[in-house]
């Protein structure tokens, strides 16, 4: 129920976000692999770290190594997972499998 300006209303989490779902910044003594968001793969927040004058940019990321919250360059590659926020109260029905996939009504 948005207000209908884009076509595919999808966007990033933030550090905060990935923080209150379990992830830890800079985990690098324990993996953190059992944590939910982990994928294997390091994949941007929304979230930005700092800036510095020489001109480059930080911000956070998920680590493929250890699950951990990240500050990286915001030169470097890395991937993006798609987020969407749900109202209160919309029901999802589905396991989401191949052939049980979720929908959100």
């Amino acid at each position: 129920n948005g207000n209908g300006a884009l076509k595919y209303p999808v966007g990033l989490i933030t550090a905060d976000e990935m923080a209150y779902a379990g992830g830890v910044y800079d985990y690098n003594d324990v993996s953190n692999s059992s944590f939910y968001l982990y994928t294997g793969r390091n994949y941007w927040s929304l979230s930005p770290s700092y800036y510095i004058s020489s001109g480059y940019a930080h911000g956070f990321s998920l680590g493929s190594n250890d699950g951990g919250l990240h500050l990286n360059l915001v030169a470097s590659s890395t991937g993006v997972r798609p987020s969407v926020s749900l109202k209160s109260g919309a029901a999802v029905t589905g396991s989401g499998t191949v052939s049980s996939p979720f929908v959100v009504e």
